[in-house]
C-alpha cells in the first residue's frame, strides 16, 4: 500500500491559529472559515478514496473473515441511539438470526451500517421510528434498515449503491 504525504493537520492548525489569534476582518474570517470547511470536506473525500483503493487491493490478497451481522447491528445501534434520542426517534431491533454472517471487512460493513442508520435518522421526522433486521434467504444475508421517513424515490433505487452516486440532498432538510 502506498503512503500519501499529508499536511492536513498542520494546515488546519495554521488556519485555526490565524482565526483564534489574529484580529481579522469579518470578510477574512469568513474566507478562512470557508477554507477550513472545504479542507475538511476534501480530506474526507481523499480518506474515502484511499479506503476504497485499499479495499480493492486487499480483497484479492487474502480471504476476509466472516462477520456475524446481528452483533454488528446491535453494537452500531447502541452507538447511534443518542443521535436518535435527540430527534425523539425510536430505534427498534435489531431483530434477526444470530447465525447470519457475511465475508468482508468489519470496519467497512460497520461504516455502511452507520451511514444507513444515520440517513434513516436524518430523514425521519421527529417522533418517528427506525428498525433494523438481519435475515437470510436463499443463501444470502439481508440487513434491512427501515424508517418512517420520506424514503428514496423509486427512480433512484437501481443506482443507490453505485459508487459516488448521490440522491439530491433536497429531501426536506
Amino acid at each position: 500500500l502506498h503512503s500519501f504525504p499529508t499536511r492536513r493537520s498542520s494546515d488546519l492548525g495554521e488556519l485555526e491559529l490565524v482565526m483564534g489569534e489574529a484580529k481579522v476582518s469579518p470578510e477574512l474570517e469568513r474566507a478562512i472559515s470557508n477554507a477550513l470547511e472545504e479542507m475538511n470536506r476534501l480530506s474526507g473525500m481523499v480518506d474515502s478514496l484511499i479506503t476504497l483503493s485499499r479495499m480493492e487491493s486487499l480483497w484479492g490478497r487474502h480471504t476476509p473473515p466472516r462477520i456475524a451481522l446481528l452483533p454488528l447491528a446491535q453494537e452500531t445501534m447502541e452507538q447511534m441511539n443518542l443521535l436518535a434520542e435527540e430527534k425523539n426517534i425510536v430505534l427498534k431491533g435489531p431483530d434477526g438470526d444470530p447465525a447470519v454472517a457475511v465475508t468482508g471487512d468489519r470496519d467497512r460493513l460497520k461504516q455502511v451500517l452507520v451511514n444507513l442508520i444515520d440517513n434513516a435518522i436524518k430523514y425521519t421526522p421527529e417522533g418517528g421510528e427506525v428498525q433494523v433486521s438481519v435475515t437470510a434467504s436463499g443463501g444470502k444475508a439481508q440487513l434491512k434498515v427501515q424508517d418512517t421517513g420520506i424514503g428514496v424515490d423509486p427512480a433512484h433505487h437501481v443506482r443507490i449503491f453505485d459508487r459516488f452516486y448521490r440522491v439530491s440532498t433536497d429531501r426536506g432538510e
